[in-house]
């Protein structure tokens, strides 16, 4: 798994990309390319505490970006 160290600008930066050129600039991670939703980890905190990025698509284009922090144990 590749960390990702972004920032909310440059994820706001996706916005509008085709899913081959994110591949190209984030990776495939464990993304179904069909699907309409992946994630990326971007950050890993104290205690378990991970960053996830969020990217939506509507036709193979980015349509938004969410950033959430989560409670991981394993």
């Amino acid at each position: 798994m590749i960390l990702l160290k972004m920032r909310h600008k440059e994820g706001q930066e996706l916005i509008g990309r085709s899913k081959s050129e994110i591949l190209d600039r984030l990776g495939a991670e464990f993304n179904f390319f069909p699907s309409d939703e992946w994630s990326y980890e971007v950050e890993r905190r104290w205690f378990y505490f991970r960053t996830i990025l969020t990217l939506h698509f509507e036709d193979d284009v980015c349509t938004s970006v969410n950033y959430r922090t989560v409670l991981r144990l394993f």
